[in-house]
Parts: structure tokens; sequence; C-alpha cells
């Protein structure tokens, strides 16, 4: 009886035992874990929709203001410093992009709202290629209507706020429809697909001078962001390193700029919305509070378990079983507990990531990764709980039978 293989069975035949009071149990359990699931979601929506417009944008290093505090507030710096990273050994071409948030008129309920400006120059597109030639040359059809600075591409990202037709989404019905952005008006000229974010709900791209109509400051001289693409063989780490060397060593102000590679540019605006903004910092608390949770139903599942089954762990000690086996009658019956409760909760989960996306427009995407988290995450907890519980096992004694 103390081999591996008949300790399962007994914690099996606890849980079949009284189905109601199991499936009571597996679904408090499940609820806990679908509310890490939800958590977890929501905190990937937030790093993916940190990252979505700079992983389509096309740069090996980025130049930027050291005042930068997140893609759609990065402060803005000279374009004089466009024209020296042009000049330096292994920097192939710089594109110049431009951000910011400005007012937009609802063309139909004429409320206002921020949205999300990105400027650009036509006979420089700062987007990666598409996968496709026909996607490509669509793409470049699109951005040639910007040439006309009195008009726009809108994203279908952007949200039923900013004033489709239809109430929900842009489509081509909205194409040639008049709005207010800032103090000017502007016509949609047509569709582009990004992708929004948190800090917007809505975005358009413009040309250069368009943009330069519509923000407060002087958008002819000074810009955002500078995409820098270095030749083929250079190392993006040691170039950056080399430019931010030679800012300081050339006696020029190297606080007006800084340099930065991919890489380190998408790590920190993640690190900014993950754990620099309420927003971040919520959902990660709610990972916690959904664990402890999980955690409390579990102890309070077995330990009432072990109270309701006291005087037959008694008799199993009697009869010269010892407290090892039966701890791992309860840590199994824990373990079973866990399975039960995940395999729904993932169930669930799935449907409303793709509820959620479909409703509120957050992208929310199941991953491999998340699926083992929470898994693991759900037998640690019942693991504890079940370890924890155990203490009222200990004072299961013979004597308590006479």
């Amino acid at each position: 009886m103390s081999s591996w293989l008949k300790k399962t069975p007994m914690a099996f035949y606890n849980v079949l035992q009284f189905p109601m009071r199991t499936t009571v149990s597996a679904a408090g359990i499940a609820f806990a874990l679908l509310l890490v699931f939800m958590q977890l979601g929501f905190l990937g929506a937030v790093s993916n929709t940190a990252t979505v417009l700079l992983n389509q944008l096309e740069f090996d290093l980025v130049v930027r203001s050291p005042d930068y505090l997140h893609l759609y507030e990065p402060r803005h710096f000279d374009q004089s410093w466009i024209a020296w990273c042009r000049g330096q050994a292994d920097v192939m071409e710089v594109k110049p992009l431009w951000l910011d948030l400005v007012r937009w008129q609802n063309p139909q309920d004429k409320r206002v709202r921020a949205i999300a400006l990105i400027g650009l120059r036509v006979d420089q597109v700062p987007f990666l290629p598409e996968t496709s030639p026909d996607a490509n040359t669509e793409r470049a059809q699109k951005l040639n209507e910007l040439l006309n600075s009195r008009q726009l591409l809108i994203d279908t990202a952007s949200r039923g706020d900013f004033g489709p037709r239809n109430g929900r989404r842009f489509t081509e019905a909205d194409i040639g429809q008049e709005v207010m952005v800032g103090n000017e008006r502007v016509r949609i000229a047509g569709l582009i697909h990004i992708g929004t974010g948190l800090a917007a709900n809505g975005q358009a791209v413009v040309s250069q001078s368009a943009f330069a109509k519509l923000v407060p400051w002087d958008a002819s001289r000074r810009t955002n962001m500078g995409l820098i693409r270095l030749r083929p063989g250079s190392n993006p780490e040691t170039v950056a390193r080399q430019l931010n060397a030679l800012l300081r060593t050339n006696g020029r102000d190297a606080a007006m700029v800084e340099v930065l590679t991919r890489q380190e540019v998408i790590a920190r605006e993640t690190q900014r919305w993950i754990a620099q903004t309420p927003i971040g910092i919520i959902f990660q608390m709610g990972v916690v509070l959904a664990l402890m949770v999980g955690a409390t139903v579990v102890y309070q599942v077995l330990s009432t378990d072990i109270a309701n089954r006291m005087p037959e762990y008694a008799t199993l000690k009697a009869m010269g079983f010892s407290n090892g086996y039966l701890s791992n009658v309860v840590l199994f019956q824990a373990w079973y507990l866990a399975l039960l409760s995940f395999i729904p909760a993932w169930i669930l989960a799935e449907l409303l990531y793709r509820f959620t996306s479909w409703f509120a427009g957050i992208p929310i995407t199941m991953t491999v990764s998340r699926i083992l988290m929470v898994a693991l995450a759900g037998l640690i907890i019942c693991t504890c709980s079940g370890a924890i519980a155990l203490s009222k096992l200990r004072r299961a004694e013979p004597a308590s039978l006479f």
C-alpha cells in the first residue's frame, strides 16, 4: 500500500465520492484561474499595444529626445540631428517620423477626442515592406493621397468613438468624409491598418506638411524620431554606442538626443507601460489577487474535506498507514482539483478573449506560454494550499476514535 500507484486511487475516490461538492470546489478554483487568465491577457494586451506601431516600423536604431515619455508623447528635437546621423559611416539612411496627439472632432456627434497623428514623408515611407508586391503597391497608392496636405489616412483599428458612419469601424464608406483635426478641416482619403494602443484609441496618418499645420509646435524644423537603417554587416549595439560616444566627445550637447537599438526601444516602451503606468500595475496586482483567491478556495476545500474525513484518517492511522501516505493522498486530491478546474478555465478564457477582442477592440490572444504559466500557477497554489491544510491531518489520532 505504500507504492506511488497505490496512493492515487484513494485521492481519486475522495474526489468522486461527492460529485456536487467536487463540482462546486472545482468551479471556485476555475473562477480564480479564469481571473488569472484574464488579468494576464489584459497585461499582455498592454505589452502588445505598447509596441504595435514600433513593430511595423523599419529601423535598426532610433534617435530621439532623452525626455521621451512614450510613443505618443515623444517630445521633439531639432532636425539637424537627422542630418548629423546621415553623415555617420555605418548609417545607410535616416527617416524622420512625427508623432503627436491632436484634437479630432467626431463628424457624427461633434464630440472632441484625442487622436494619435503620424506624420511622414511620402518619399521616405517608414513602414516595413508588406509581404506581397501587390500589398506594397496598394499601400504606396494610398500614401500618395497624402501629397495633398488636406487629406489623411485613418487607421481601421480606430474605435467607433471617432465617428465612422457605421458607428463601429472605419470602412470604405467613410472615404471622402471631412473631419475637423486640430483647427483644420481635412478629408479622409483612404484606410490603413496599423493598430491602436492604450495611449490612443484612434490613429491617422498625414504628410509632414499636413502634420506641421495640425500641431502647435514647429514641425517644419523639429521632429520626434529618426529611424536609422544601418549598412549591411553593421552591429546595431556597437553603432549605437559609437554614436552616443560621438555625441559626448565632439563637444555637442548630448542631452539633446539619444540613440537606441530596436531592442532597447521596444523593451523600454514595454517596461514603461507594464511597470510605470497605473494600468500595467493594476493588471499585475490583479494577477496576484487572483492567485490569492485561488489559494484560499483550495485551502478551504481541502481543510473542510480533511475535517469531514477525520475519523476515516484516524482509522487508517490505526491500521498502520503513515502520515506521509495520508499527506500524499491529500496532495493528489489537490492536484486532481487543479486539473478539473484548469480545463474549464482555459476554455472560458479562450471564449472571453475572443469576445473582448471583438467587442472592445483590445487585441487579447491566447499563447502557449500563458497556458503553461496558468497551469503551473494552478498546480502551485493547489500544492501550497494542500500543504497548509495538512496541519489538520496530523491531528488525526487513533485515540480520537474512542
